[in-house]
Protein backbone atom coordinates (compact mmCIF):
# COMPACT_ATOMS: atom_id res chain seq x y z
CA UNK A 1 0.00 0.00 0.00
CA UNK A 2 1.49 3.43 -1.14
CA UNK A 3 1.25 5.94 1.79
CA UNK A 4 0.31 9.52 2.00
CA UNK A 5 3.56 10.55 1.40
CA UNK A 6 4.29 8.17 -1.38
CA UNK A 7 1.60 9.61 -3.41
CA UNK A 8 2.37 13.55 -2.67
CA UNK A 9 6.26 12.28 -3.80
CA UNK A 10 4.21 10.70 -7.40
CA UNK A 11 3.10 14.03 -8.36
CA UNK A 12 5.68 16.33 -6.97
CA UNK A 13 8.89 18.05 -8.78
CA UNK A 14 11.57 20.55 -7.98
CA UNK A 15 11.68 21.71 -4.33
CA UNK A 16 7.80 19.72 -2.99
CA UNK A 17 10.14 16.68 -4.48
CA UNK A 18 12.91 17.79 -2.22
CA UNK A 19 10.51 18.50 0.43
CA UNK A 20 8.69 15.25 0.33
CA UNK A 21 12.18 13.70 0.38
CA UNK A 22 13.41 15.48 3.78
CA UNK A 23 9.82 14.51 5.52
CA UNK A 24 10.58 10.97 4.85
CA UNK A 25 14.69 11.06 6.20
CA UNK A 26 12.63 12.82 9.09
CA UNK A 27 10.83 9.37 9.87
CA UNK A 28 14.30 7.23 10.21
CA UNK A 29 15.52 7.77 13.59
CA UNK A 30 19.22 7.32 12.82
CA UNK A 31 18.83 10.42 10.06
CA UNK A 32 17.95 12.05 13.34
CA UNK A 33 20.72 11.12 15.21
CA UNK A 34 23.76 12.26 12.58
CA UNK A 35 21.73 15.47 12.22
CA UNK A 36 21.14 15.60 16.01
CA UNK A 37 25.11 14.80 16.16
CA UNK A 38 26.12 17.07 14.01
CA UNK A 39 24.30 20.06 15.48
CA UNK A 40 25.65 18.92 19.02
CA UNK A 41 29.43 18.49 17.64
CA UNK A 42 29.60 20.54 14.58
CA UNK A 43 32.51 19.65 12.29
CA UNK A 44 32.84 15.68 12.49
CA UNK A 45 34.63 12.75 10.53
CA UNK A 46 32.90 9.69 9.90
CA UNK A 47 34.69 8.11 12.91
CA UNK A 48 33.63 10.68 15.38
CA UNK A 49 29.55 10.24 14.22
CA UNK A 50 30.04 6.46 13.87
CA UNK A 51 31.32 6.15 17.48
CA UNK A 52 28.29 7.64 18.74
CA UNK A 53 25.65 5.60 16.58
CA UNK A 54 23.97 2.48 17.34
CA UNK A 55 23.17 -0.37 20.02
CA UNK A 56 26.11 -0.57 22.37
CA UNK A 57 28.98 -3.73 21.99
CA UNK A 58 27.12 -5.23 18.51
CA UNK A 59 29.36 -6.10 15.99
CA UNK A 60 26.17 -4.43 13.74
CA UNK A 61 27.76 -1.16 14.75
CA UNK A 62 31.68 -0.85 15.00
CA UNK A 63 33.48 2.25 14.95
CA UNK A 64 37.20 2.15 14.33
CA UNK A 65 38.95 4.23 16.64
CA UNK A 66 40.24 7.27 14.90
CA UNK A 67 43.71 8.17 15.99
CA UNK A 68 44.26 4.79 14.73
CA UNK A 69 43.27 4.85 11.65
CA UNK A 70 45.14 8.49 11.43
CA UNK A 71 48.29 6.65 12.70
CA UNK A 72 47.81 3.74 10.16
CA UNK A 73 47.39 6.29 7.23
CA UNK A 74 50.00 8.96 8.32
CA UNK A 75 52.43 5.90 8.81
CA UNK A 76 51.94 4.09 5.04
CA UNK A 77 54.32 5.55 2.76
CA UNK A 78 52.95 3.14 -0.24
CA UNK A 79 50.03 5.22 -2.39
CA UNK A 80 48.26 2.25 -3.12
CA UNK A 81 47.89 0.88 0.41
CA UNK A 82 46.99 4.47 1.49
CA UNK A 83 44.49 4.66 -1.19
CA UNK A 84 42.63 1.14 0.59
CA UNK A 85 43.07 2.63 3.73
CA UNK A 86 40.88 5.72 3.12
CA UNK A 87 38.02 3.76 1.16
CA UNK A 88 38.35 0.56 2.97
CA UNK A 89 39.20 1.24 6.65
CA UNK A 90 36.18 1.94 8.03
CA UNK A 91 33.97 0.04 10.91
CA UNK A 92 30.08 -0.77 10.32
CA UNK A 93 28.89 2.15 12.37
CA UNK A 94 30.99 4.48 10.32
CA UNK A 95 29.84 3.51 6.93
CA UNK A 96 26.55 3.80 7.78
CA UNK A 97 27.27 7.37 9.28
CA UNK A 98 29.07 8.22 5.77
CA UNK A 99 25.89 6.74 3.89
CA UNK A 100 23.06 9.15 5.82
CA UNK A 101 25.47 11.79 5.51
CA UNK A 102 25.61 11.43 1.68
CA UNK A 103 21.45 11.22 1.63
CA UNK A 104 21.41 14.60 3.88
CA UNK A 105 23.93 16.22 1.84
CA UNK A 106 21.79 15.63 -1.72
CA UNK A 107 18.98 17.78 -0.57
CA UNK A 108 21.35 20.09 1.23
CA UNK A 109 21.16 19.86 4.89
CA UNK A 110 24.90 18.82 5.46
CA UNK A 111 27.82 19.26 3.97
CA UNK A 112 30.61 17.45 3.11
CA UNK A 113 33.97 19.16 4.13
CA UNK A 114 37.15 17.86 4.86
CA UNK A 115 38.47 18.09 8.16
CA UNK A 116 42.35 17.92 9.57
CA UNK A 117 42.79 16.13 12.53
CA UNK A 118 45.60 15.67 15.12
CA UNK A 119 45.30 12.56 16.97
CA UNK A 120 47.70 10.95 19.83
CA UNK A 121 48.42 6.91 19.31
CA UNK A 122 51.34 4.96 21.27
CA UNK A 123 52.83 8.12 22.40
CA UNK A 124 53.55 9.65 18.67
CA UNK A 125 51.07 12.62 17.55
CA UNK A 126 49.73 11.96 14.08
CA UNK A 127 48.41 15.21 11.85
CA UNK A 128 45.99 14.00 8.38
CA UNK A 129 42.92 15.08 6.74
CA UNK A 130 40.07 13.35 6.77
CA UNK A 131 38.00 13.66 3.27
CA UNK A 132 35.06 12.07 5.09
CA UNK A 133 33.49 14.78 7.40
CA UNK A 134 30.51 16.64 7.27
CA UNK A 135 29.08 19.69 8.88
CA UNK A 136 24.90 20.47 9.54
CA UNK A 137 23.84 23.43 7.26
CA UNK A 138 21.35 26.27 8.02
CA UNK A 139 18.41 24.24 6.19
CA UNK A 140 19.41 21.02 8.35
CA UNK A 141 18.93 22.89 11.52
CA UNK A 142 15.78 23.91 10.77
CA UNK A 143 14.78 20.50 9.90
CA UNK A 144 15.50 18.97 12.65
CA UNK A 145 14.21 21.72 14.78
CA UNK A 146 10.75 20.22 12.63
CA UNK A 147 11.32 17.01 13.86
CA UNK A 148 10.67 18.00 17.53
CA UNK A 149 8.02 20.00 16.78
CA UNK A 150 10.15 23.02 18.06
CA UNK A 151 8.50 24.95 15.38
CA UNK A 152 5.23 25.74 14.29
CA UNK A 153 5.02 22.16 13.23
CA UNK A 154 3.99 19.21 14.39
CA UNK A 155 6.75 16.52 16.08
CA UNK A 156 7.67 14.31 13.04
CA UNK A 157 6.60 10.75 14.18
CA UNK A 158 10.06 7.86 13.42
CA UNK A 159 9.37 4.67 11.42
CA UNK A 160 11.01 1.97 13.33
CA UNK A 161 10.78 -1.65 12.21
CA UNK A 162 11.26 -4.95 14.36
CA UNK A 163 14.97 -5.41 12.21
CA UNK A 164 16.22 -2.44 12.90
CA UNK A 165 16.47 -3.11 16.34
CA UNK A 166 19.56 -5.90 16.07
CA UNK A 167 21.34 -6.72 13.16
CA UNK A 168 24.55 -8.54 13.61
CA UNK A 169 24.49 -9.63 16.89
CA UNK A 170 23.56 -13.62 17.77
CA UNK A 171 20.08 -14.32 18.99
CA UNK A 172 19.09 -11.49 16.50
CA UNK A 173 15.13 -12.34 16.47
CA UNK A 174 15.44 -12.45 20.56
CA UNK A 175 16.83 -9.13 20.95
CA UNK A 176 14.63 -7.54 18.35
CA UNK A 177 11.69 -8.49 20.95
CA UNK A 178 13.20 -7.69 23.75
CA UNK A 179 13.81 -4.39 22.42
CA UNK A 180 10.30 -3.68 20.91
CA UNK A 181 8.96 -4.51 24.29
CA UNK A 182 11.21 -2.08 25.57
CA UNK A 183 9.92 0.36 23.36
CA UNK A 184 6.27 -0.25 24.20
CA UNK A 185 6.54 -0.23 27.93
CA UNK A 186 8.68 3.44 27.74
CA UNK A 187 5.77 5.08 25.05
CA UNK A 188 3.15 4.34 27.25
CA UNK A 189 4.58 6.29 30.81
CA UNK A 190 7.87 7.02 32.44
CA UNK A 191 9.17 4.03 33.34
CA UNK A 192 12.63 2.84 35.85
CA UNK A 193 14.97 0.25 34.52
CA UNK A 194 13.45 -1.90 37.27
CA UNK A 195 9.81 -1.65 36.09
CA UNK A 196 10.97 -2.70 32.29
CA UNK A 197 12.70 -5.40 34.43
CA UNK A 198 9.57 -6.87 35.61
CA UNK A 199 7.33 -5.87 32.68
CA UNK A 200 10.22 -8.32 30.55
CA UNK A 201 9.98 -10.73 32.79
CA UNK A 202 6.54 -11.20 32.37
CA UNK A 203 6.92 -11.82 29.00
CA UNK A 204 9.73 -14.35 29.20
CA UNK A 205 12.99 -12.14 28.97
CA UNK A 206 14.94 -12.11 32.13
CA UNK A 207 17.35 -9.44 31.77
CA UNK A 208 19.72 -7.72 34.14
CA UNK A 209 19.90 -4.10 34.97
CA UNK A 210 23.01 -4.01 32.99
CA UNK A 211 21.36 -5.23 30.16
CA UNK A 212 18.25 -2.96 30.13
CA UNK A 213 20.34 0.40 30.74
CA UNK A 214 22.84 -1.11 27.43
CA UNK A 215 19.51 -1.07 25.74
CA UNK A 216 18.06 2.20 26.25
CA UNK A 217 21.23 3.75 25.47
CA UNK A 218 21.21 1.62 21.97
CA UNK A 219 17.71 3.20 21.70
CA UNK A 220 18.65 6.84 21.83
CA UNK A 221 21.64 5.51 19.61
CA UNK A 222 20.01 5.24 16.33
CA UNK A 223 17.80 8.18 16.83
CA UNK A 224 14.77 7.45 19.13
CA UNK A 225 14.16 10.38 21.94
CA UNK A 226 14.53 9.08 25.16
CA UNK A 227 13.81 11.55 28.35
CA UNK A 228 15.54 10.36 31.77
CA UNK A 229 13.84 12.21 34.96
CA UNK A 230 15.58 10.99 38.42
CA UNK A 231 16.21 7.50 36.89
CA UNK A 232 13.14 7.14 34.94
CA UNK A 233 12.76 6.81 31.00
CA UNK A 234 10.12 8.12 28.77
CA UNK A 235 9.98 7.81 24.85
CA UNK A 236 9.00 11.18 23.63
CA UNK A 237 8.43 9.96 20.01
CA UNK A 238 5.20 8.79 18.10
CA UNK A 239 6.60 5.02 16.61
CA UNK A 240 5.19 4.11 13.63
CA UNK A 241 5.23 0.84 11.93
CA UNK A 242 6.62 -1.39 15.15
CA UNK A 243 4.81 -4.80 14.84
CA UNK A 244 5.81 -7.02 17.79
CA UNK A 245 4.88 -10.68 17.06
CA UNK A 246 3.07 -12.73 19.97
CA UNK A 247 5.02 -15.57 19.69
CA UNK A 248 7.47 -16.37 23.03
CA UNK A 249 10.95 -15.64 22.98
CA UNK A 250 13.32 -18.62 22.32
CA UNK A 251 16.40 -19.37 24.33
CA UNK A 252 19.44 -17.60 24.47
CA UNK A 253 22.19 -19.21 22.78
CA UNK A 254 25.71 -19.85 24.50
CA UNK A 255 27.28 -16.37 22.77
CA UNK A 256 24.62 -14.17 24.53
CA UNK A 257 25.10 -15.63 27.68
CA UNK A 258 28.53 -15.02 27.85
CA UNK A 259 27.72 -11.32 26.66
CA UNK A 260 25.28 -10.85 29.90
CA UNK A 261 27.84 -12.64 32.12
CA UNK A 262 30.47 -10.28 31.08
CA UNK A 263 28.38 -7.65 31.06
CA UNK A 264 27.45 -7.66 34.75
CA UNK A 265 31.42 -7.48 35.42
CA UNK A 266 32.56 -4.48 33.37
CA UNK A 267 32.39 -1.80 36.39
CA UNK A 268 35.42 -0.22 34.86
CA UNK A 269 35.72 -1.23 30.53
CA UNK A 270 33.24 0.28 28.76
CA UNK A 271 30.45 -1.31 27.37
CA UNK A 272 31.12 -0.96 23.89
CA UNK A 273 33.77 -3.90 23.90
CA UNK A 274 31.64 -6.00 24.80
CA UNK A 275 31.41 -6.47 20.60
CA UNK A 276 34.49 -8.69 20.95
CA UNK A 277 32.20 -11.46 21.82
CA UNK A 278 30.39 -11.24 19.18
CA UNK A 279 33.18 -10.74 16.92
CA UNK A 280 35.20 -13.96 18.12
CA UNK A 281 32.19 -16.14 17.35
CA UNK A 282 31.17 -14.43 13.48
CA UNK A 283 34.18 -16.26 11.20
CA UNK A 284 33.25 -13.17 9.00
CA UNK A 285 34.68 -10.66 11.20
CA UNK A 286 38.33 -11.47 11.40
CA UNK A 287 39.10 -8.02 10.70
CA UNK A 288 37.31 -5.89 12.90
CA UNK A 289 37.79 -8.52 16.02
CA UNK A 290 41.46 -7.51 15.33
CA UNK A 291 40.97 -3.73 15.53
CA UNK A 292 38.66 -3.89 18.07
CA UNK A 293 41.46 -5.87 20.14
CA UNK A 294 43.70 -3.90 19.42
CA UNK A 295 41.55 -0.84 20.04
CA UNK A 296 40.56 -1.94 23.74
CA UNK A 297 44.41 -3.26 24.54
CA UNK A 298 46.01 0.44 23.49
CA UNK A 299 43.73 3.35 23.39
CA UNK A 300 42.01 1.59 26.53
CA UNK A 301 43.82 -0.02 28.68
CA UNK A 302 47.07 2.09 27.40
CA UNK A 303 49.28 -0.63 26.17
CA UNK A 304 51.64 0.64 23.59
CA UNK A 305 51.33 -1.30 20.71
CA UNK A 306 49.49 -1.16 17.16
CA UNK A 307 47.36 -3.74 14.47
CA UNK A 308 49.55 -5.27 11.87
CA UNK A 309 47.72 -7.12 10.05
CA UNK A 310 48.79 -7.34 6.20
CA UNK A 311 50.46 -10.45 4.62
CA UNK A 312 53.29 -12.11 6.27
CA UNK A 313 52.97 -10.08 9.55
CA UNK A 314 51.14 -10.64 12.91
CA UNK A 315 48.04 -9.96 13.42
CA UNK A 316 49.07 -6.79 16.06
CA UNK A 317 51.61 -6.55 18.81
CA UNK A 318 51.60 -4.54 22.49
CA UNK A 319 54.43 -4.12 24.41
CA UNK A 320 54.69 -2.36 27.91
CA UNK A 321 58.49 -1.31 29.11
CA UNK A 322 60.43 -4.26 28.32
CA UNK A 323 57.45 -6.84 27.96
CA UNK A 324 56.48 -7.70 24.48
CA UNK A 325 53.14 -10.06 22.94
CA UNK A 326 52.96 -10.79 19.62
CA UNK A 327 49.40 -11.18 19.24
CA UNK A 328 46.95 -13.79 16.18
CA UNK A 329 43.14 -13.39 16.66
CA UNK A 330 41.05 -16.14 15.38
CA UNK A 331 37.08 -15.70 14.63
CA UNK A 332 35.40 -19.26 15.36
CA UNK A 333 32.14 -19.70 15.80
CA UNK A 334 32.50 -22.94 16.98
CA UNK A 335 35.98 -22.97 18.97
CA UNK A 336 39.58 -22.57 17.93
CA UNK A 337 41.62 -25.93 17.77
CA UNK A 338 45.07 -24.04 16.97
CA UNK A 339 45.60 -26.59 13.89
CA UNK A 340 49.27 -27.34 12.96
CA UNK A 341 49.48 -24.95 10.20
CA UNK A 342 48.36 -21.75 12.12
CA UNK A 343 50.96 -23.09 14.80
CA UNK A 344 54.20 -23.39 12.03
CA UNK A 345 52.92 -19.77 11.15
CA UNK A 346 53.19 -18.50 14.87
CA UNK A 347 56.96 -20.12 14.89
CA UNK A 348 57.70 -18.37 12.02
CA UNK A 349 57.08 -15.18 13.64
CA UNK A 350 58.86 -15.95 16.70
CA UNK A 351 61.84 -16.77 14.76
CA UNK A 352 61.68 -13.99 12.63
CA UNK A 353 61.44 -11.74 15.83
CA UNK A 354 64.10 -13.37 17.25
CA UNK A 355 66.31 -12.79 14.20
CA UNK A 356 65.57 -9.94 12.76
CA UNK A 357 66.97 -10.55 9.37
CA UNK A 358 65.19 -8.24 6.84
CA UNK A 359 66.48 -10.88 4.48
CA UNK A 360 64.06 -13.04 5.64
CA UNK A 361 61.03 -11.01 5.76
CA UNK A 362 61.58 -7.63 4.44
CA UNK A 363 58.66 -5.97 5.80
CA UNK A 364 60.34 -5.87 9.30
CA UNK A 365 57.36 -6.10 11.40
CA UNK A 366 59.07 -6.34 14.45
CA UNK A 367 60.22 -2.99 14.58
CA UNK A 368 56.46 -1.88 15.63
CA UNK A 369 58.56 -3.00 19.02
CA UNK A 370 60.70 -0.18 21.13
CA UNK A 371 64.52 -1.16 20.97
CA UNK A 372 64.02 -1.51 24.74
CA UNK A 373 61.47 -4.94 24.42
CA UNK A 374 63.53 -7.86 25.76
CA UNK A 375 61.11 -10.03 26.79
CA UNK A 376 58.42 -11.59 24.52
CA UNK A 377 55.34 -14.24 24.75
CA UNK A 378 52.60 -14.73 22.08
CA UNK A 379 48.93 -15.43 22.85
CA UNK A 380 46.10 -16.68 20.14
CA UNK A 381 42.65 -14.67 20.51
CA UNK A 382 39.41 -16.88 19.91
CA UNK A 383 35.60 -17.56 20.61
CA UNK A 384 36.77 -20.50 22.77
CA UNK A 385 39.44 -23.36 22.72
CA UNK A 386 39.00 -26.72 22.20
CA UNK A 387 41.08 -30.07 21.10
CA UNK A 388 45.02 -29.94 21.11
CA UNK A 389 45.73 -26.56 21.98
CA UNK A 390 47.81 -27.14 24.88
CA UNK A 391 50.01 -29.77 22.77
CA UNK A 392 50.58 -27.36 20.14
CA UNK A 393 51.34 -24.29 22.31
CA UNK A 394 54.57 -26.55 24.01
CA UNK A 395 55.37 -27.38 20.01
CA UNK A 396 56.00 -23.71 19.65
CA UNK A 397 57.83 -22.90 23.09
CA UNK A 398 60.31 -26.26 22.04
CA UNK A 399 61.04 -24.57 18.48
CA UNK A 400 61.32 -20.91 19.30
CA UNK A 401 62.35 -21.02 23.49
CA UNK A 402 59.01 -18.67 23.54
CA UNK A 403 56.43 -19.23 25.82
CA UNK A 404 52.60 -18.32 25.01
CA UNK A 405 48.85 -18.92 25.80
CA UNK A 406 45.77 -18.78 24.58
CA UNK A 407 42.68 -16.26 25.45
CA UNK A 408 38.51 -16.09 24.94
CA UNK A 409 37.26 -12.95 24.35
CA UNK A 410 35.72 -13.52 27.41
CA UNK A 411 39.03 -13.54 29.43
CA UNK A 412 40.49 -11.09 27.70
CA UNK A 413 37.60 -8.77 28.78
CA UNK A 414 38.40 -9.73 32.34
CA UNK A 415 41.52 -8.96 32.13
CA UNK A 416 40.86 -5.82 30.84
CA UNK A 417 38.56 -5.27 33.67
CA UNK A 418 41.16 -5.69 36.41
CA UNK A 419 43.99 -4.29 34.55
CA UNK A 420 40.90 -0.60 34.94
CA UNK A 421 40.83 -1.43 38.58
CA UNK A 422 44.30 -1.74 39.44
CA UNK A 423 43.94 -5.50 40.53
CA UNK A 424 46.52 -6.22 37.81
CA UNK A 425 49.59 -4.72 37.12
CA UNK A 426 50.88 -4.05 33.76
CA UNK A 427 53.82 -6.06 33.98
CA UNK A 428 52.45 -8.62 35.94
CA UNK A 429 49.82 -9.21 32.96
CA UNK A 430 52.76 -10.50 30.79
CA UNK A 431 53.22 -13.31 33.39
CA UNK A 432 49.88 -14.73 32.35
CA UNK A 433 51.10 -15.76 28.55
CA UNK A 434 54.21 -17.55 30.43
CA UNK A 435 52.09 -21.11 30.94
CA UNK A 436 51.65 -22.39 27.64
CA UNK A 437 48.10 -22.98 28.40
CA UNK A 438 45.12 -21.10 28.59
CA UNK A 439 44.47 -17.94 30.17
CA UNK A 440 41.41 -18.01 33.03
CA UNK A 441 39.72 -15.60 35.33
Amino acid sequence: MVSDLGRRFVSAEGEEEKKIIGEAFLTYPPVVRILKLLDMYGHQTKFELGSRLGFVGEAGFTSIAQNMWAAAFCEETDGQKKTKIVSNEEGSSDKYARMICGWLASIGWVKRQPKTVTEIYGGTTYTCTIGQAFVITMEGRNSLRKAFGMSSTKRIPRIVFLEMLATKTFDKQYVRLRRAHMIKYISVKDRSPEEIQKELEAKGFKETIGCIHDDLEGLKGIGLDIAESRGRYKLKDKIENLIIPAAPPESKTEVTEIKDRVREKLQHVPHKYLNLIDLAFDGQMDREFELQTIDLLTNELAYKGRRLGDSRKPDGIVYYGENGLIIDNKAYSKGYQLPRAQADEMVRYLQENNERNPKRNANEWWNAFDAQVKHFNFVFISSMFKGKYKERLDEIFLSTGVKGAVLSAENLLYMAEKIKSHELGYEESFGLFEGNDEVEF
